[in-house]
């Protein structure tokens, strides 16, 4: 679960409210109302966050043998089964004689389709 500033700023702003309403006693029920409101959207999408567990499918396609002086193609096919939206880090662990640590790939991937390509892991 990643927090993300938007989180921050509306609960930082609740308690200032609840520190003005402390001179003006008009704003504690605004501030209550609005502290109720912010628990139960965190709660919802959290509800939303865990309540459905995605489904993606990965592939990955690999020549049987590799050479440490050529490039290698290694190729990851996903498909989302879900029903979800997915914002997507993909990160390949590369093997240690490879020498490349940098392999991330972020993608967006909409219910029951497959990213434009295969990714291309590299040499």
């Amino acid at each position: 679960m990643y927090l993300s500033n938007r989180f921050f700023w509306l609960f930082g702003s609740l308690v200032g409210l609840f520190a003005l309403s402390y001179p003006f006693d008009f704003l504690f029920p605004i501030a209550q109302t609005a502290f109720a409101a912010g628990v139960a959207l965190t709660g919802i999408d959290i509800f939303l966050l865990f309540g459905r567990r995605p489904n993606v499918l990965c592939v990955r396609q690999l020549t049987p043998v590799f050479s440490l002086s050529d490039p290698n193609a290694v190729t990851l096919r996903l498909q989302n089964l879900g029903s979800l939206r997915l914002q997507l880090t993909v990160i390949d662990e590369l093997p240690v004689q490879f020498q490349r640590r940098d392999f991330e790939e972020r993608l967006v991937m909409a219910p029951g389709t497959n990213p434009p390509s295969g990714m291309n892991c590299g040499p």
